[in-house]
């Protein structure tokens, strides 16, 4: 198996406390620390700790295989059991580790069930949460190409990744991609003088490169990433290993354009095992009434869609998208942005078949995607989102990080380039943050962030049961209350969508009477549809020509008939709201 220990390489520690013991002892000694970034075997080493070592909070199981190693898909379903069964409850998902290069959203997946189940008991936010809902978390999606980007090894053959792309066309695959060649622990950007060059050096700034334009005089330079010739065709860089598949473009929300031109797509939506693993076990838990999917690394909250324009979005839905991603914004100063109008820089080229649409179009829950950190620093709860500049990000570098960041070009002689300079951005800056800053910049408020949002789902009670006699018979009147912000159906698009193998997306609430021994049920029907509930408390969206309120009615009423003395419980279900039941004695005692 090829070798390419030097790729992407970090000397950081990567070991967690007791790994070299035997599993249970391990688990029981396992020192967690988030000043770091895990491979795929401390992470199932962390997975497994929570499970094990909170059975009551924390369940594990696999989801699917990755493609090349076929590595488990972890998923962690975290709920107090003593309150409810998982499925009984409203569900959010929770996902990290799409990208190969994206560390972070798996550490922050992974950081969030942790924080969870060991401050259940200590935080009231998160001891209700648990209590009354669910949240799976899938820690890390594309283990493979993380591992290697992680620790430098390609431990697997690149010829046989789905559709290998043979760049070079000699037959081979793989073979020829960047590599750190001066031995310094980073793989940087090669900047070799050419006067047909498409670069030129900042007057400003002779560290930041910016394409020519006609009048410039030069110095012009060719820009590669660092690497050399490694199958001897002349060619440096040319065919780095790489599958056909792009990550984030295989889901079936509006999974191709009209020309099926989308780089990455694959044969048909959910072909690649990485995306049917997260499609199939949302299918397979419609209580699922939110999404979020953790990406980097721009500092900004994005909402669908990623090739419509906002004209598209239901008024309703667009209002609480707002709502929650405000809050979102006072919690960890990210921006907030729509996909394709402020995301996209070529319009006549959208991304198609991303998550974050399918999310909200064909699951029919508030679906988020979070770029996680921001370089030069976030823009506050209100201030307008701008991609951050090579200016702005280089003045960071040298004010708050003393110039670490950013290696400057040093002389290489090149095997077959001759000599040129090495320099750019070390792995830990701009893309994922710094280890050592990691918890308190990027952890902890996206952690929050995830908590709110998985606390608006819609929340069905059971809130009052009176019994009214009435001539020998009793009248059993409930009160189905939705104690959470977002209505039983979650959005406006579920009501208009179809699900899966079966009709609408949101199923209506459901109350049902059961009856104990003495007790006769009158009624023809003991299972009543209440239809859906809207949630609370309401939301207004201010328009150029008034106002237009969202929920705020989150209560029906049901009865029924009843004869007899005993003992009767009336559950309310909902597929996004949960359930939950009360007990009633009728009668005499």
């Amino acid at each position: 198996m090829t070798s390419f220990r030097s790729l992407f390489k970090w000397f950081a520690p990567l070991f967690l406390t007791g790994l070299a013991v035997g599993a249970g002892e391990a688990r029981q000694n396992l020192e967690i620390r988030w000043d770091k970034y895990h491979t795929y075997e401390e992470v199932t080493e962390v997975a497994n700790y929570l499970a094990e070592a909170f059975p009551g909070l924390a369940g594990l199981e696999s989801a699917g295989k990755t493609t090349m190693k076929q590595r488990d898909i972890w998923v962690l379903t975290l709920t107090n059991r003593e309150t409810g069964k998982p499925e009984d409850k409203p569900g959010f998902f929770l996902d990290g580790g799409t990208h190969a290069g994206e560390f972070g959203g798996s550490e922050t997946a992974l950081y969030t069930a942790w924080y969870l189940v060991t401050h259940y008991g200590q935080e009231p936010e998160v001891t209700e949460f648990l209590d009354t809902r669910t949240l799976y978390v899938m820690p890390r999606k594309d283990s493979d190409g993380m591992e290697v980007r992680l620790t430098g090894e390609l431990d697997y053959d690149p010829a046989e990744v789905p559709f290998p792309i043979d760049t070079d066309h000699d037959g081979r695959f793989g073979e020829d991609g960047p590599a750190d060649i001066n031995g310094d622990g980073e793989v940087l950007q090669m900047r070799i003088q050419d006067p047909d060059g498409g670069w030129i050096a900042s007057p400003e700034d002779g560290r930041i490169m910016k394409r020519r334009q006609d009048g410039d005089s030069g110095p012009f330079y060719r820009l590669m990433t660092e690497g050399k010739d490694e199958d001897g065709d002349g060619e440096v860089n040319e065919d780095p290993p790489v599958t056909g598949f792009s990550s984030n473009r295989n889901y079936p929300g509006r999974w191709s354009n009209p020309l099926s031109t989308q780089r990455g797509r694959g044969q048909y939506p959910a072909q690649e095992p990485e995306t049917r693993a997260t499609v199939d076990f949302v299918y397979a838990h419609p209580n699922i009434g939110g999404m979020q999917s953790l990406h980097h690394y721009a500092g900004v909250i994005l909402r669908p869609f990623s090739n419509l324009s906002q004209e598209s979005f239901p008024l309703q839905d667009l209002t609480y998208y707002d709502a929650i991603a405000q809050r979102g914004r006072e919690i960890t100063d990210y921006g907030y942005i729509d996909v394709y109008e402020d995301f996209t820089g070529d319009k006549d080229n959208p991304r198609y078949g991303v998550q974050l649409d399918w999310g909200y179009l064909d699951v029919g829950v508030i679906t988020y995607s979070t770029e996680q950190w921001r370089y030069t620093g976030n823009i506050g709860p209100t201030g307008e989102w701008w991609d951050a500049t090579p200016e702005e990000q280089m003045a960071t570098n040298d004010t708050r990080f003393g110039g670490k960041h950013f290696v400057n070009g040093k002389s290489f002689d090149h095997p077959t380039l001759g000599d040129l300079e090495i320099g750019g951005w070390i792995q830990f800056s701009v893309r994922n943050p710094p280890p050592d800053i990691m918890e308190e910049e990027m952890l902890v408020p996206n952690m929050r962030f995830i908590l709110y949002h998985a606390s608006t789902t819609p929340l069905v009670r059971v809130a009052e049961l009176e019994v009214i006699t009435v001539k020998g018979a009793h009248r059993v009147e409930a009160t189905i209350t939705n104690e959470g912000f977002l209505p039983t159906y979650v959005t406006a698009q579920a009501l208009r969508s179809k699900g899966v193998g079966r009709g609408q997306i949101a199923e209506p609430v459901v109350a049902t009477i059961e009856v104990g021994d003495g007790v006769t049920l009158v009624s023809s029907r003991s299972r009543v549809e209440v239809g859906h509930i809207e949630g609370t408390p309401p939301v207004v969206k201010q328009y150029s020509f008034g106002s237009k309120t969202f929920g705020g009615n989150n209560e029906q009423k049901v009865e029924w008939v009843v004869t007899g003395s005993g003992e009767v419980t009336v559950e309310a279900s909902s597929e996004k709201g949960g359930k939950h039941s009360r007990k009633i004695h009728v009668g005499g005692s």
